[in-house]
């Protein structure tokens, strides 16, 4: 099944914000972790504007940063059976800049927040976000919109 490629419902389309530069749609593409990445972080090592991640069911136990990308992020399934947990205090992801799309995950940190945002915009949907000082941290203008989500401390 191609969870990607739709924009309906359990899809990873952008919509509008995702456009890339010019405000053209690249070709999108799916990578899947950890089927084809071992983590959560070589794949955003990998991806280009409007790719799509897609994580199996698992326990994520990396520090993500993404910097100025325009990226979905959703995992297939349940998100109870999807974590994503930062490491050693640090956030579990940390956005700079750019359009992030996560859908379907739990996140959570320890010591700090789960998701730090700096200037960026973040769409979570379908989420639940646990940080140790505060849910999420927003900084520099960051634009943050939740869809059928919970944050928390």
């Amino acid at each position: 099944m191609d969870i990607c490629g739709t924009g309906g419902e359990g899809s990873c389309a952008m919509g509008a914000a995702g456009g890339g530069a010019g405000g053209a749609a690249a070709k999108r593409r799916t990578l899947r972790v950890p089927q084809e990445y071992r983590s959560i972080a070589s794949a955003v090592a990998a991806c280009r504007d409007n790719d799509c991640i897609v994580l199996a069911a698992g326990h994520y136990k990396e520090s993500v940063t993404l910097n100025n990308l325009v990226v979905s992020i959703m995992g297939e399934g349940s998100m109870q059976g999807l974590l994503i947990e930062g490491v050693a205090g640090a956030p579990a992801l940390t956005q700079v800049d750019g359009f992030v799309r996560l859908s379907k995950v739990m996140v959570k940190s320890a010591g700090s927040p789960a998701i730090a945002i700096h200037g960026a915009m973040l769409v979570a949907e379908d989420c639940y976000v646990s940080g140790g000082q505060s849910g999420i941290d927003m900084a520099d203008g960051g634009d943050l919109t939740l869809r059928r989500s919970v944050v928390c401390r």
